[in-house]
């Protein structure tokens, strides 16, 4: 009998009721509970990653190329700079960047580089994309990704 009660109890689930729904014009996951941005992109014999945290930038280049070599750089990363980066995740429901569409599909035929962005919060979330450029909802992400990367990487 206590094999059926935990059969019968796990089978049941209760209906949502209004206040563990979720309201779909309000954001999951607040921009201020983000812990880190990952930025990456690469093709054959080429990949860059950049990794930015509260306290830190770190941009990892890995090239077969002589005409743009490898490089590690590990800079901070001003208050303003990170305030900037999620600021400019504002109204972006951080848990479906998974869903948003791509632009492009170049990347699937070797006509542009895979790229993808991964915001860290308690869980990962990543939205992949062409090059440069990925939904429209992350584009402002994406500009001050990279500002920030031409600052560091001359």
């Amino acid at each position: 009998s206590i094999f059926l009660l935990i059969f019968f109890s796990s089978c049941h689930t209760p209906a949502p009721t209004s206040a563990t729904k979720a309201d779909s014009t309000t954001p999951a996951v607040n921009a201020s509970a983000v812990k880190t941005i990952i930025f990456n992109t690469g093709s054959r014999g080429y990949q860059k990653n950049i990794l930015f945290t509260k306290d830190s930038v770190i941009l990892v280049i890995n090239s077969s190329f002589e005409d743009n070599p490898s490089k590690n750089i590990r800079t901070r990363i001003s208050a303003p700079e990170w305030d900037k980066l999620n600021a400019s995740l504002n109204g972006v429901d951080i848990p479906k960047i998974g869903e948003l569409k791509s632009p492009t599909m170049k990347r699937a035929v070797d006509a542009g580089n895979h790229s993808a962005i991964t915001i860290t919060t308690d869980a990962d979330y990543n939205h992949g994309f062409d090059d440069y450029n990925p939904n429209e909802q992350l584009k402002k992400l994406m500009d001050v990704i990279q500002e920030i990367e031409k600052d560091r990487n001359k």
